[in-house]
């Protein structure tokens, strides 16, 4: 099975979220000083206001035998029959020619930070908030009236709220035994859905899931796929 080139969305959303399609890990410049000046602008425009609605679980339909593949704390079931490669950090899951799906760890070093780092350790958000202030916040009203690090994170992921969603989404969320499902169609470059996996049991860690040429079904069968790893279960 021939496998498709994945090309980086070359849009302006790349300024500060993550180069997750470059490279499987990512080097930060060294530290600048953090001042006020360096804070993102301020959100503009209609992608500025949209949050997702609750929707239902969806299915994890695939014709045949799945496998279950291990990222951090998550677990993944594929379909036995695609073509994929992986590390310790991604999955690349090839279903045609021109539709592939890549799921990828994130942790704190992953975010580009314009250099610099360990932002989260001086917020109060988690990498975990991030994804719900990308999907369920407004950009409306002031910044958290708290530490310049929060002030810093809710301006990026307002920032790309207003690079990704400008489709005019439609955002959605669900919700199941401690883990959240964000998800919405974009276009950036061959990216055509955009998701984020969460748990309750890890607030340092998410998922990252790209669609590229796929249907909504096959994306959110891969979203339903994605569970919170079980130390009693056997991979």
């Amino acid at each position: 099975m021939a496998t498709p080139t994945l090309q980086n969305p070359s849009r302006r959303g790349t300024r500060y979220l993550l180069t997750l399609l470059a490279a499987a890990s990512l080097l930060l410049a060294g530290c600048a000083p953090f001042r006020e000046g360096h804070l993102p602008s301020q959100c503009e425009g209609d992608a500025c206001s949209y949050t997702a609605t609750e929707e239902a679980w969806p299915l994890a339909v695939w014709p045949g035998k799945t496998k279950a593949e291990q990222l951090g704390p998550f677990v993944i079931d594929l379909p036995v029959t695609a073509l994929s490669d992986h590390d310790a950090q991604q999955v690349t899951l090839y279903l045609s020619n021109n539709e592939a799906i890549r799921v990828k760890l994130v942790e704190a070093e992953d975010f580009d930070f314009r250099g610099l780092k360990n932002l989260f350790a001086s917020s109060h958000y988690s990498v975990r908030d991030y994804a719900d202030l990308l999907f369920t916040q407004k950009a409306a009203g002031s910044d958290p009236d708290t530490e310049l690090a929060d002030r810093y994170i809710w301006r990026m992921a307002m920032a790309n709220k207003q690079d990704y969603f400008t489709q005019g989404g439609p955002l959605h969320q669900t919700h199941k035994q401690g883990t959240t499902l964000y998800w919405s169609p974009v276009k950036l470059g061959q990216m055509t859905f955009m998701g984020f996996i969460t748990s309750q049991q890890t607030e340092d860690k998410i998922l990252a899931v790209y669609g590229y040429n796929v249907p909504e079904t096959v994306f959110k069968a891969i979203l339903a796929g994605i569970i919170q790893k079980d130390d009693n279960r056997s991979l």
